[in-house]
């Protein structure tokens, strides 16, 4: 009588026969999702005329955005200010204000020649405008009295409703008891990643090797509690591959040199270890197998189209699975390891 596999094999042998046909045109279709939605609409930097930026314009206020998970996507002129009745406090526009460069090429069709020239320009984030009002042009200054801008606030007026963001109202999930246990446990020892939001609004959950820290969005983001434990499972799969843990070949190649190939074991070895802990915590829904069988799918590509290689990425999941169990590097027993090959 043949023995019955562990449950986590089960699992990551489904995950294989599923792939396997996909790829070899049986079952149906395999689409992969993330499961989450992103707080915002907008996820871009924006200008005040709604276009979204650019080239290094866009990579500035991108920074700007992750450093300071700005509630807006839309950046602003001193000049739109004071034409649309806005005011931020000096202290803060002097610390959140940034250049952007704006080029003014000639336009060959409408006949135009003269030389390109660039304009900087600085903006603020609008959710920074602390007050709504309008400004007028007054005297200033007793000795020497000149005329000047001067902001008054109007009770009442509020930001222009085509620039208000409606944030994506969380869904109310309740932990699940088994799959939070897990994370916590893990989470606890000495050495384990910092789990952090994610930073900005356009990142995806990530493993930072460097800061060793795991960027996740909030649970009541996802469809289903399970999708978010199998989101943060393949995470902590990619911690375990950090030199003071199990030392994974493949995630320090990828950290090292970016080389691709590393990237696409390491992928498939995070998402096979996910699937083992979800099994474990008892969430290995129809739904975490398929979305597990097209993540994978999507990564053989890398691979030269062999879905063997799960084999080899399965092995290297089982010790991830471990380590995050246990909080050490797995180890056998060679007297239990004799008795088994005997009783075979």
């Amino acid at each position: 009588m043949a023995k019955v596999p562990h449950a986590e094999l089960a699992t990551a042998n489904q995950i294989i026969d599923r792939i396997k046909q996909n790829l070899e045109g049986k079952g149906e279709p395999l689409n992969w999702s993330s499961g989450w939605s992103a707080l915002m609409p907008s996820t871009d930097p924006m200008s005040q005329s709604k276009s979204t930026y650019s080239g290094l314009n866009w990579l500035a206020l991108s920074l700007m955005q992750q450093m300071y998970t700005y509630e807006s996507p839309y950046y602003v002129t001193k000049t739109w200010l004071q034409k649309n009745g806005g005011c931020v406090p000096y202290e803060i526009w002097a610390e959140h204000a940034t250049v952007i460069s704006w080029w003014n090429f000639p336009d060959e069709e409408k006949g135009e020649d003269f030389i390109p020239y660039c304009r900087k320009y600085k903006v603020i984030n609008m959710s920074l405008i602390s007050e709504w009002g309008e400004w007028k042009e007054e005297w200033v200054g007793l000795n020497k009295p000149k005329k000047k801008k001067v902001f008054h606030a109007i009770k009442g007026k509020t930001m222009p409703k085509k620039y208000i963001v409606e944030k994506l109202e969380l869904k109310d999930h309740k932990p699940i008891d088994e799959a939070q246990s897990i994370a916590d446990k893990y989470f606890g020892y000495n050495n384990a990643p910092e789990l952090m939001p994610l930073l900005g609004k356009s990142t995806s959950p990530a493993y930072s090797d460097k800061r060793n820290q795991i960027y996740m969005p909030e649970m009541g983001q996802y469809n289903e509690p399970s999708r978010y434990y199998k989101t943060l499972f393949h995470e902590m799969a990619h911690s375990t591959g950090a030199k003071d843990k199990l030392n994974r070949q493949e995630l320090q190649d990828f950290v090292s040199t970016g080389n691709r190939h590393a990237y696409s074991k390491e992928e498939l070895t995070a998402e096979m270890t996910a699937g083992m802990l979800c099994t474990t915590a008892g969430i290995d829904t129809e739904e975490n197998i398929e979305n597990s069988a097209a993540y994978l799918k999507s990564w053989l590509g890398h691979l030269e189209d062999n879905p063997e290689m799960l084999v080899q990425a399965m092995k290297q999941a089982k010790k991830a699975h471990h380590f995050i169990l246990n909080g050490k590097v797995q180890s056998y027993d060679k007297k239990k390891k004799e008795e088994k090959a005997k009783a075979k």
